[in-house]
């Protein structure tokens, strides 16, 4: 009697082959479904914004004093952001030992200024020696050459940015102002007010041309 031995043979062979056919189509699909990232890897992957001092997220629960010490301590470094931006704004502070403070800070800032930041710090630097030119005189006794340069050349060249006409008469009148803040001046103090304003005029006129 003859079996068929062909067809069994490939019964067999069939039946070998069809759990590689299952596990190549297992694999397909897994490759077919993107896999879900859990909380913990995305936080891994952008960052952890809880903790981060230079995150803007963490930035933003802070109040404008807390973020002004953290400048001073060098932990975060000024920059062109809301932050900063409430930093100096706060320069304006109706509350005298709040403005004394930010001083400080506002120097730091004009240390580390430059580009973006560097267009920002001329209205506040403007607003305050106008709006309390005697405070500024006393706090700014304290402060290096170089700072009290910076300050006033900002000045100028805000007086300059914001002029609709004449800039040197906008910096006249500017001056005109600071002198009728305060008339009775001591002669050391007067000698710095109108060093001050001749750094304004130099500002004025060297970036106008």
């Amino acid at each position: 009697m003859k079996y068929p031995i062909i067809p069994i043979f490939l019964l067999v062979l069939m039946a070998c082959n069809s759990p590689k056919k299952e596990s190549a189509s297992k694999e397909a699909e897994k490759e077919s479904y993107p896999i879900e990232k859990t909380g913990k890897n995305q936080q891994s992957e952008n960052g952890d914004t809880v903790n981060n001092p230079l995150h803007p997220s963490w930035l933003a629960d802070k109040s404008p004093k807390e973020i002004g010490q953290m400048i001073l301590d060098n932990k975060i470094p000024p920059t062109d952001n809301d932050v900063t931006f409430r930093v100096m704004d706060s320069l304006l502070s109706k509350n005298a030992d709040d403005r004394k403070f930010y001083f400080k800070v506002f120097i730091k800032i004009l240390e580390k200024a430059d580009g973006a930041l560097a267009e920002m710090v001329g209205t506040p630097a403007m607003k305050y020696v106008e709006n309390y030119t005697s405070e500024f005189l006393d706090l700014s006794a304290n402060i290096s050459k170089e700072n009290f340069h910076s300050w006033a050349s900002f000045v100028g060249w805000e007086i300059l940015l914001s002029s609709n006409d004449d800039p040197v008469k906008d910096g006249e009148l500017f001056i005109e102002k600071l002198l009728s803040n305060c008339p009775e001046l001591k002669e050391k103090d007067n000698q710095r007010l109108k060093s001050f304003n001749d750094i304004i005029m130099k500002s004025i006129r060297e970036n106008q041309e």
